[in-house]
């Protein structure tokens, strides 16, 4: 392309590749351009993938809990008889427990397929971020059994994920 100076410097995370005088409008595409689209398809999937499985998991929650919409409709209204939201009912937290293990168990399996694509740091995300959900939906279910109270589960959640900011900050 005429009037484009492609140059290589050094910077704080290596060298890198910069263009000088380079025009969006060019009508051929660049190697990097072709790069970047193919790579932005497959996080679109991905993104479909997510999405598909959380429409799943609330799919097998509501069948796994029948009465869960009745349950929920008769909490909402109780906000205009007190005037403010309230804590939530424990058997609540049964729909809840179910829906983080389906999403937990989603982002391990997701974390393999990364690891097979060769995306670590993806994978380890993935990797903590479902153990995360089912460290929570076990304390939810603890709570549930009366093993925790609601105050504990919040002081152990909070931790968990205490743990998963370190672990991602510590494998970038």
């Amino acid at each position: 392309m005429a009037g484009t100076t492609v140059a290589e410097r050094r910077n704080r995370r290596g060298w890198s590749i910069f263009a000088s005088g380079f025009s969006f409008e060019a009508p051929t595409i660049g190697v990097s351009r072709l790069t970047r689209d193919l790579s932005y398809r497959g996080r679109a999937s991905l993104g479909l993938a997510n999405f598909g499985t959380l429409l799943i998991a609330v799919a097998v929650v509501f069948l796994l809990n029948p009465g869960l919409s009745s349950e929920i409709l008769r909490y909402l209204e109780s906000w205009g008889k007190i005037g403010h939201p309230v804590m939530p009912p424990l058997p609540f937290l049964v729909p809840v427990f179910h829906f983080l293990v389906v999403m937990g168990i989603w982002h391990l399996i997701l974390a393999g397929i990364m690891a097979a694509k060769d995306y670590s740091h993806r994978s380890v995300s993935d990797a903590t971020w479902g153990g995360f959900l089912l460290v929570t939906g076990y304390l939810a279910y603890q709570r549930l059994l009366g093993a925790l109270t609601t105050s504990a589960l919040f002081a152990l959640v909070v931790i968990a994920f205490g743990a998963v900011i370190i672990i991602r900050a510590l494998t970038r």
